[in-house]
């Protein structure tokens, strides 16, 4: 069985995404130069996986009111969660949880295209 190329689903302005089973991963850098993992539940969260999709689409040539982006983790579900992953012997966290992405259409369609939050390259932050 191999992979199969399926079309880029037309979105709204808001959507909710679910994860596919990789956790989203959102770190913020400490005054001392280290970096800080963020869970679902800290709210802070939010403000730093919203900026890291303005850079991504700044970087993809997405600019004007594409950058009015806004991505946050839905508290309201009740089975969110912490989960570790280890890539190259170090052990990352981060969260199960759905987001709630608004923006363009263009906009949440990239959200959907690149995932949410640092590292998705690595497999993380995929959602659907």
């Amino acid at each position: 069985m191999g992979l199969q190329e399926m079309p880029t689903p037309a979105f709204g302005e808001m959507y909710h995404f679910r994860t596919d089973g990789s956790a989203i991963l959102a770190r913020k850098t400490r005054p001392d130069g280290t970096r800080a993992y963020l869970l679902w539940k800290d709210p802070e969260t939010d403000q730093v996986l919203t900026h890291i999709m303005r850079q991504k689409l700044s970087k993809a040539g997405l600019t004007d009111n594409h950058m009015d982006i806004q991505v946050c983790f839905d508290r309201t579900y009740i089975d969110a969660r912490t989960k570790l992953a280890t890539i190259k012997n170090i052990q990352h966290k981060g969260s199960e949880c759905p987001v709630i992405v608004s923006g363009t259409p263009e906009a949440v369609q990239f959200a959907w295209l690149v995932g949410i939050g640092d590292l998705t390259g690595s497999g993380f932050g995929g959602v659907r």
